[in-house]
């Protein structure tokens, strides 16, 4: 049983022949269906159904010669929406099956983020294209569990201090500039600081969700 299954919807499905009748109902009614024929190997296909908003199960496997379909595996999916970044991209097939995964580096925050391939099919087809330039990435990803966190509530010495620092400018608008680029900068540094712890609690709480 896929770990994220409950993060779509089926967190009751604890058995394979109730997984196997989702996998048949995914096949019969699916909503999206990516093939790809001239595979080595055969016939690909990947058949998607939505069960949710933006959210579901995508079935991949291969037709024989007697036009009959042998799935290879499914895994439960989240469609991500807008470009989350538009660095190089590179992609490695699994040994054992016809499945990606996929790194690229995020200038933004840093580090190499490694993620699984949901279109497969597409990237099938569009691997023999000569792409050139970098291509548009949406990322998006699942959890198991989670954690709200709240913002920092200030005591009242913290806002008294606040009011304080504004009342000391002197110039007549009520804010020197040099005061204001003072104050925007801490600020700026604190949000940043915030964002950034975060950022950390809520990658240490959320498990990544095989992209």
């Amino acid at each position: 049983m896929h770990s994220f299954l409950k993060a779509v919807g089926f967190s009751k499905v604890t058995k394979r022949e109730e997984m196997k009748e989702i996998i048949l109902d995914v096949i019969k009614n699916y909503d999206e269906k990516n093939v790809v024929e001239d595979h080595p190997d055969g016939v690909f296909a990947q058949f998607s159904r939505f069960y949710g908003n933006d959210c579901g199960i995508t079935v991949c496997g291969q037709y024989d010669d007697d036009n009959r379909f042998h799935v290879e595996y499914y895994y439960p999916f989240f469609r991500g929406t807008g470009i989350t970044t538009q660095e190089q991209v590179t992609v490695e097939r699994h040994a054992d099956k016809d499945a990606f995964s996929a790194a690229c580096d995020d200038l933004r925050i840093g580090i190499t983020l490694i993620f699984y391939l949901q279109n497969a099919a597409e990237y099938m087809k569009e691997s023999k294209k000569q792409l050139t330039g970098n291509q548009p990435l949406t990322l998006s990803g699942l959890a198991g569990k989670g954690k709200i966190l709240f913002p920092v509530l200030k005591d009242k010495e913290a806002v008294k201090v606040e009011q304080e620092s504004s009342k000391n400018c002197l110039c007549s608008s009520g804010c020197c500039r040099y005061g204001r680029a003072d104050q925007m900068g801490i600020r700026g540094a604190v949000h940043s600081c915030a964002e950034s712890l975060q950022c950390r609690r809520v990658h240490g709480s959320f498990p990544a969700g095989g992209f």
